[in-house]
Parts: C-alpha cells; structure tokens; sequence
C-alpha cells in the first residue's frame, strides 16, 4: 500500500515549480514555490512533509482547520495536483517538440514589391 501511495515531487532549483492548493475536510493548504535561501516558511505538519519530500525553499499557509490530520492530508493533495500538472505541461512539451522536429524546414515566404 505504501508504494502505490508514494508521489514524485518536482523540484526545480529547491523549490516547486508553480503554486498550488488544495482542501481536505474543512483544512485548505497553499503552496508557493521560494526564491533559493528562503528554507521552508510553513507550520505543523506542512512543515514535515516538506522537509522529508526534499524541498528546501517553499512557502505555504495552511488556512480553515488547525486539525493537523487534515492540513498532513491536504497538503499530500496539494502535491499530487502538482505532480499532475507538471506531467502534463512535460508531455505537452515533449509533444510540440516531437511535432516541430517533424514538421521540417520552414517555408520562406516572398513578397512582391
């Protein structure tokens, strides 16, 4: 059950890529990417998951419900929506890539004076 739970994070430059959020029950947590040398600006459980995915600059705020149970839920919520997100902006990429390659050479277009 573990590893079928088990989520990527991405991290570029330390931080996430984009901002995100998320709600579980009555908790809603926000996720914002930091510059380098911020370190980890959260609260509670937010804080721990943080630390042990690996993140090193991120801000968030948890806001509703100070229940820890569900900000540790939500906050896991918040970074699937990322991990979702960003496989998607990646395959679109790889996608507009492998159709510009395919397209070959442009076509010079002339106009007549």
């Amino acid at each position: 059950k573990a590893k079928k739970a088990m989520i990527n994070i991405p991290i570029l430059g330390g931080t996430i890529p984009f901002e995100t959020e998320a709600t579980y029950g009555s908790a809603h947590v926000l996720l914002k990417p930091a510059v380098p040398g911020t370190s980890i600006i959260a609260g509670g459980a937010v804080r721990t998951i943080m630390e042990l995915g690996g993140v090193e600059n991120v801000v968030s705020k948890m806001l509703g419900a100070p229940n820890r149970l569900n900000n540790a839920r939500a906050t896991f919520l918040a970074l699937e929506q990322l991990h979702r997100k960003w496989s998607e902006k990646q395959e679109k990429r790889q996608r507009q890539q492998l159709e510009g390659g395919k397209s070959g050479k442009k076509e010079k277009t002339h106009e007549a004076s």
